[in-house]
């Protein structure tokens, strides 16, 4: 029987966090849907955590290929894919039980609905809460927000497969491939994000935005100034480039625990972007030390909830 949804979900070396990401998926309170998994040439036992769970359950379907790259092995998942909506989702990641219920009943509420995020709370390694997103709801903010950032919490997203399939293409864009899709999807239809938070995003030291940051940044201002910028028919503003470069050095060097460094950077952002939030919060990030700093979030977010 045909599944609703087809979730695509990539492996490679998903160590710890694969369990737990699985688990989220099969406790999801709507069950019409199959787990696409395209194992990327894991070295690390995953390839033993999926056969596992295929085993367990039939709506768990694997894959095992040559590395190729994150990009080949979604690209993979797509092509196997058979339900008339594809649901995203990382191996780091972990989706909360009413993610799909909640996706799927704005799809029948909206026919010309085709994009489908979330809001997300981001953990960090061991699960514990950072902060939580504040993204745009409605299609016209989305659209508007594409030249600056991805207004989408990526692997939050669910899509109509008939949308995709008139695309022509899935990801070939490398550092940016979830960018220039999402972006490219949203132009054929109507998005939103969900305003519940049905997602949680985890970040730690060893996943690729975090080991390819500064690349990442670099390809996502080239996309910006070549893509969106041009079919939106919007001056692109290299200025965006200068303050996500800065933002960088403030990100490496706060990892790294250089706060002079950190600070430094920080302060040069703030001269030349008084106007914008980030600055301030890095401020505040490196002056009371990254412990306090989540306390006083996750402080905010009960006072203050979405």
């Amino acid at each position: 029987m045909t599944p609703m949804i087809s979730v695509i979900l990539p492996v490679f070396n998903g160590g710890a966090y694969l369990e737990p990401m699985l688990e989220s998926l099969l406790a999801q309170t709507y069950g019409d849907f199959e787990i696409v998994c395209v194992d990327d040439g894991s070295t690390d036992g995953s390839s033993a955590v999926l056969a596992r769970f295929a085993g367990r359950d039939a709506r768990v379907r694997v894959w095992r290929q040559e590395n190729a790259g994150i990009i080949a092995a979604r690209n993979a998942a797509i092509s196997r894919a058979r339900g008339a909506f594809l649901a995203l989702q990382d191996q780091d990641d972990l989706s909360e039980p009413r993610r799909f219920e909640a996706q799927i009943a704005a799809f029948a509420c909206d026919l010309e609905l085709v994009l489908c995020g979330t809001q997300a709370t981001q953990i960090d390694g061991k699960g514990r809460q950072l902060h939580a997103t504040h993204l745009p709801t409605q299609h016209e903010d989305l659209i508007r927000r594409f030249p600056v950032e991805n207004p989408f919490c990526h692997c939050s997203v669910m899509m109509r497969r008939s949308v995709l399939d008139k695309l022509g293409r899935a990801y070939i864009y490398p550092e940016v491939d979830d960018y220039e899709l999402l972006f490219q999807v949203a132009r054929l239809g109507r998005a939103t994000n969900l305003s519940e938070r049905l997602y949680r995003y985890r970040v730690h030291r060893n996943q690729y935005s975090s080991r390819y940051h500064g690349r990442m940044l670099l390809a996502r201002a080239a996309l910006q100034r070549d893509v969106i910028c041009p079919e939106l028919g919007v001056p692109y503003r290299p200025v965006c480039l200068s303050f996500a470069m800065l933002d960088e050095v403030v990100f490496r060097a706060h990892q790294a625990g250089d706060r002079r460094k950190a600070m430094e950077a920080a302060r040069a952002q703030l001269k030349q972007f008084w106007w914008h939030w980030r600055p301030y919060s890095w401020l505040v990030r490196i002056c009371i030390g990254e412990r306090f700093y989540r306390g006083s979030q996750r402080l905010v977010e009960r006072i203050l909830p979405a």
